[in-house]
């Protein structure tokens, strides 16, 4: 539905089936399964708060894992996508940056699971309480908001790692641009998720800190049968 040229400019070299990969990563790292991982594992995360350095493990395990079961799953379709679109190669180079994009924006989504948490109802409980409107809106906005911050994010880190890329591509003229280009984008993009995944925790850690009483009470809670 855009038009070409902006379509050019927002893809750049990941359009068609590519762009396609990204778009679900990034829908599937925004989905609260990935972000809210407070509220879907109160106990283990009551515990790790006890300590600092518990807590940060805590985010880097469950960031881990989850972005084992996002990160292998796109990558294989993009691989797949490579072989039938007879683009294997720039897909192969480009493999690794779409296994390692959710470490780091899972880390960093860890954020929003700390500033907005709630915990799992079932449908007998939300029905029931369906008048309750408050709950309802913020349930609401629990569940949009990682999928508006976390839908730039991934962007965001795709073109900071394209302008590094042409950066360096410009300086070194006599290289062949393109593909080094993919290259460097694909190293710079995974090198950024590794140092979110490391560094994200602590953030984790003092957002922690900060909501600690609210924490306690929204994830204290006796779960609703």
């Amino acid at each position: 539905m855009l038009p070409a040229d902006l379509k050019e400019w927002l893809f750049d070299s990941l359009q068609g089936r590519l762009a396609f990969v990204i778009v679900l990563e990034t829908w599937l790292v925004s989905d609260v399964s990935s972000t809210n991982i407070f509220g879907h594992d109160p106990v283990a995360a009551l515990q790790a708060m006890q300590e600092g350095r518990a807590l940060r493990r805590f985010v880097r395990v469950k960031a881990t894992a989850l972005s084992i079961l996002i990160g292998v799953p796109c990558t294989i379709i993009a691989l797949i996508f490579g072989i039938h679109g007879g683009s294997l190669g720039r897909v192969a180079i480009l493999a690794p940056m779409f296994l390692a994009i959710p470490f780091g924006v899972i880390a960093i989504g860890s954020w929003l699971g700390v500033i907005l948490p709630y915990r799992y109802r079932t449908l007998r409980w939300r029905w029931t309480n369906r008048r309750q409107w408050r709950v309802t809106v913020r349930w609401l906005v629990a569940m949009m908001v990682p999928y508006w911050i976390l839908g730039l994010f991934v962007p965001v880190t795709i073109y900071l790692a394209r302008f590094t890329a042409g950066l360096i591509t410009n300086l070194h003229r006599h290289v062949r641009a393109p593909t080094t280009t993919l290259e460097i984008t694909m190293l710079v993009t995974c090198g950024l998720a590794v140092a979110t995944l490391f560094l994200a925790p602590w953030g984790t850690e003092r957002l922690a800190n900060w909501r600690r009483n609210h924490l306690l009470a929204e994830l204290g809670e006796p779960v609703p049968v």
